[in-house]
């Protein structure tokens, strides 16, 4: 584990080991939803406050509970009304690309997965209750004395403050979930953080390609100057088919769909759909 102080805060940061079998299954039981073939153990990042009973942490376990539609209307955002863990946004459900030729489809009976290919991938596109990307809107986990305040801002992070002219003293990035969704594609779930002399910014993303169908990409933006009793968050999502990949010139190519920075070029090829901005103070 890594740790670093940041003016009155201490980061803290894990990246654990692939886990078992045997894990993957406790920890499906504990969260309640089908989880990806990749979670890493224990990997984390903890941001405390080290005089307030002040802490924000991102999980895998938080997040994939998200991927339950059930929870994910539970912590639904209501008006004006925010809170330690509501969204503000819910994920529309995908179909991989050749669903359309199952529409209708008689599963036989008795089949394995090993008997019909294609039964598994159906059963992991309807699967009851679960989003089968693991897209989660999750944006972390507030933890408090009942002394934080949250509301809606206009505020923007300033971007000039993460620039070259402010050198990066300390970063690093941990993965904490993913899988290829039975060759279909790809979801990652990470977290990048860094800290400067004045003030320091997290990037909490999400990343989906379902092959031939959408890429997807819901970011968690976090700021905090050390000078400030506060902290700016932002959540975007961005999406668009594949179709409008290639109107708008974007070269999908089987080099990019390997490159393990393909989130980052894709980035800004994609519309955004959604963004809220609040502000917590304490």
């Amino acid at each position: 584990m890594e740790s670093y102080t940041a003016g009155k805060w201490e980061i803290r940061l894990r990246q654990g080991q692939m886990m078992g079998s045997e894990s993957l299954d406790k920890l499906a039981s504990e969260v309640g939803v089908k989880i990806p073939a990749v979670v890493y153990d224990n990997s984390f990042l903890a941001i405390c406050h080290k005089e307030k009973n002040i802490s924000f942490s991102i999980t895998a376990n938080k997040a994939l509970e998200l991927t339950s539609f059930e929870k994910r209307s539970q912590v639904l955002s209501q008006g004006e009304e925010i809170t330690l863990e509501s969204i503000s946004f819910l994920p529309r459900d995908l179909k991989v690309a050749h669903a359309k030729h199952w529409v209708g489809r008689t599963i036989p009976k008795g089949a394995t997965f090993s008997e019909d290919s294609s039964v598994q991938e159906i059963a992991k596109i309807f699967q009851s209750g679960c989003d089968w990307t693991y897209t989660t809107p999750y944006k972390g986990t507030w933890i408090n004395d009942g002394n934080l305040i949250f509301c809606k801002t206009e505020e923007e992070i300033p971007l000039h403050r993460l620039g070259m002219d402010n050198p990066i003293l300390w970063g690093g990035e941990v993965i904490l979930y993913e899988d290829e969704l039975d060759d279909c594609g790809q979801c990652k779930f990470y977290v990048r953080i860094r800290a400067m002399a004045d003030c320091f910014f997290a990037l909490v993303r999400f990343y989906l390609r379902v092959d031939h169908v959408i890429v997807r990409i819901f970011d968690t933006r976090i700021f905090h100057s050390y000078e400030e009793n506060s902290v700016i968050r932002e959540f975007q999502a961005r999406e668009a088919t594949y179709d409008e990949l290639r109107a708008g010139g974007f070269n999908i190519s089987p080099q990019w769909s390997i490159d393990s920075r393909q989130s980052d070029i894709v980035y800004g090829h994609l519309k955004i759909v959604h963004c809220f901005k609040d502000k917590i103070s304490y």
